[in-house]
Parts: C-alpha cells; structure tokens; sequence
C-alpha cells in the first residue's frame, strides 16, 4: 500500500485549482457600482384577488411542476396542475378544453422545465409552443395576460417555450418563424 500524509493530500485536493477556483478571499476591497434601476413608473394590477390561481401545465416529460406548486401554495395560492395528453386526437382536443379552462380559471401560468421530445435543443420548448399556438389556447393566453393582468413565468425549457411563443420579449403569441 501508498502512504500519503494528510497534510499532503489536503495540499493536493485544494491547492491543484485554487489559482483558476480560490477558495480565500483577499483583502480588496475596492467597490464595485452595482446600479439600481429605477422605473420610471410602477403598474398596479387592476384585477386584484385574495388568492391567486396558477395554472402549471404538464407535458410528456417535463418536470417540477409538484415542487413549483408546492411553493406557490406555500407563498398562499391555489394552483391547478393539468397533464397535456397526447395518445390519440381525442386525448389532444380534450386536453386543449382542459388547459383552455384551467388558463381561463387561473391569474398565473407557469411552464415547468423537463426533458420532453427526449431534451433534444428546445424540445421540450418546441411541445409548449406547438400546443399554446392552438387558436383556443392562443386567445386563453393573451386575455389572461392583457384583461386580466395575469403573469406568465418559465423556468428552464418552460422559459424557452416562453420565448419561441414571442411571449418573451414581446408579450404576445407570435407565429413560428425560422429564427
């Protein structure tokens, strides 16, 4: 057997990256100007509620949706969690009823991340933006974020889909183009 020193192989495990990765601060203490923005106004939601209702929507692969309704229902909302089936065209139409209902119900939509279309470049954006761009969906969408002051947030490939829609940066469902 090898005999190694502790000290040695501390030195080794800590030191090999310390100059690309430190591990100790020095004493700089110069200060950085970080900039605080300030709006120029501040929007006051017009439709206010006690208790608002997230919609997470589910597809075939996608993920966190019980952990983003567990902490929306800690901060106090309710939330409604629908699964997007796709077995056959019936499963699709009822599901485009279902999700248009629960967005019709709900103040925020929030699109989980995940691994659908097997997490291949913007797969699992690709399936939320093919499906939110059914005509149902689509108006659903756009009067819960313009007359009803809804919220619409993604995390991970949910916030992909949130840009292939045109939602980000334009706040609208946009058409598909190349780019």
């Amino acid at each position: 057997g090898m005999k190694l020193a502790l000290d040695e192989a501390i030195a080794a495990w800590s030191g090999t990256l310390e100059k690309v990765f430190p591990t100790r601060v020095t004493d700089n203490k110069d200060e950085l100007d970080t900039g605080i923005y300030q709006a120029d106004s501040i929007y006051v939601c017009k439709h206010k509620v006690a208790k608002p209702t997230v919609f997470i929507p589910v597809f075939p692969g996608t993920n966190c949706e019980y952990d983003s309704a567990r902490a929306f229902e800690r901060a106090g909302a309710d939330t409604i969690v629908k699964v997007f089936k796709n077995l056959n065209a019936e499963d699709i139409r009822d599901s485009v009823e279902e999700f248009t209902k629960a967005i019709d119900q709900a103040q925020i939509i929030m699109f989980p991340g995940g691994f659908s279309a097997g997490d291949e470049p913007e797969g699992s954006a690709k399936f939320f933006a093919t499906a939110f761009r059914n005509a149902k969906m689509t108006e659903a969408v756009m009067k819960l974020l313009n007359e009803r002051d809804g919220l619409a947030l993604g995390i991970c490939n949910g916030f992909q889909a949130l840009i292939k829609l045109g939602l980000v940066p334009y706040g609208e469902i946009r058409p598909q183009t190349a780019d």
